[in-house]
């Protein structure tokens, strides 16, 4: 969603975030407000290091099943 590589550190993560999250944001692009969710729901699952490294975990069994 965030369309960012799997080993990319988090200040890197939060740039990529935002540069979307202003792109997509309903008040500039009214009619992304599905869009602008889902990066957002993106980020807050991947800016914690845990859930992180779970959905890394869950990406790589599925990936190579």
């Amino acid at each position: 969603m965030l369309g960012v590589d799997p080993s990319i550190d988090a200040k890197k993560m939060k740039v990529a975030y935002y540069k979307l999250a202003q792109k997509y944001h309903p008040d500039a692009n009214p009619g992304h407000e599905d869009k602008f969710k889902s990066i957002t729901n993106a980020y807050d699952t991947l800016k914690n290091e845990e859930n992180k490294a779970k959905y890394d975990r869950l990406r790589e069994e599925f990936k190579n099943p």
